[in-house]
């Protein structure tokens, strides 16, 4: 079975610096590593925004282009072989959807568990589902984390998006 791996936005903007970082999105790293280390296919997501992105409306700047908030954490670095820079909170939008025939299954790794990763896995699920395909999309769950902020309770919001992505049919691991 051939299984390709999304790293959903492990960048220092999130991770280790800058408006929406929270350290303890590191807990994931080591899940993250070991999960690069077992698939040969992955693909790294990177929030990357223009100074001026209309994300900004919703959310504090962060991840602008040419930054180091942009940059995969240097903890992953060494698994990277490929970037995909998004200007939203969402990769399927900028995603080659060719590359999803050479592949049987799909699985998820990254932050934010309720933002980037669920809706990457949602818009996945549903679009395989659009095209009856019967490949699976999983979520590995000590593998993705969120933000801790004034009315965003991280803990709180990784439950939610954990039940919802399970009820749309995709497995968590």
């Amino acid at each position: 079975m051939k299984e390709l791996l999304f790293i959903v936005d492990m960048v220092n903007g999130f991770v280790k610096e800058g408006s929406m970082h929270d350290a303890k999105i590191m807990d994931v790293v080591e899940v993250i590593q070991k999960e690069c280390e077992a698939h040969e296919d992955r693909l790294f997501i990177a929030d990357t925004h223009e100074e001026e992105a209309m994300e900004f409306r919703s959310f504090p700047p962060h991840c602008i282009k040419g930054t180091s908030e942009s940059e995969i954490i240097d903890e992953l670095k060494p698994y990277v072989k490929e970037v995909l820079e998004k200007n939203s909170t969402n990769t399927f939008h900028v995603l080659n959807k060719a590359i999803l025939k050479d592949y049987d299954s799909f699985k998820i790794v990254g932050c934010c568990s309720d933002i980037c990763v669920m809706q990457l896995a949602l818009s996945l699920k549903t679009y395989l589902n659009q095209m009856n395909m019967t490949h699976p999309v999983r979520v590995v769950e000590k593998g993705i984390a969120t933000y801790d902020a004034p009315h965003h309770p991280a803990k709180q919001y990784h439950q939610i998006a954990l039940q919802l992505m399970e009820q749309a049919g995709i497995m968590i691991e």
